[in-house]
């Protein structure tokens, strides 16, 4: 099983290679992607763009890749990890969503790529 973070999906949308191939290569199983990574992806787009095309490009994402809603277990997990580990919310949800999934997290982010831990990580690059 995949997950993506938001550098991987900013990275595919961009065409940014090697990156993109790799994560394309997956999208045919529906990776994993926790809401809160969607709602990165959302405003990074928006503010390179506009409203109205961030949002097409979610619902775009939606027939592609599998949402995992952030209720209150993914939550604590993401806090746990967020509070042992300097780096962004957003990338805690995405490495609490990965395991609570038993997934791999594709990512280009220094920001987890950097950390040490048990949880399984592909780098992008």
């Amino acid at each position: 099983m995949i997950c993506l973070d938001s550098w991987a999906v900013i990275a595919w949308v961009l065409g940014q290679e090697p990156s993109a191939t790799q994560v394309q290569k997956t999208i045919s199983q529906r990776p994993l992607i926790s809401t809160v990574n969607i709602a990165e992806v959302f405003y990074i787009v928006k503010r390179k763009t506009d409203q109205q095309t961030a949002q097409q490009l979610i619902r775009d994402l939606r027939s592609q890749l599998t949402f995992v809603t952030a209720d209150e277990d993914l939550a604590v997990r993401a806090g746990l990890i967020k509070s042992n580990n300097p780096l962004a919310l957003a990338d805690a949800f995405a490495l609490a969503t990965s395991a609570t999934h038993n997934a791999t997290l594709l990512t280009g982010d220094p920001e987890i790529l950097r950390l040490k831990g048990k949880w399984k990580i592909r780098d992008i690059r």
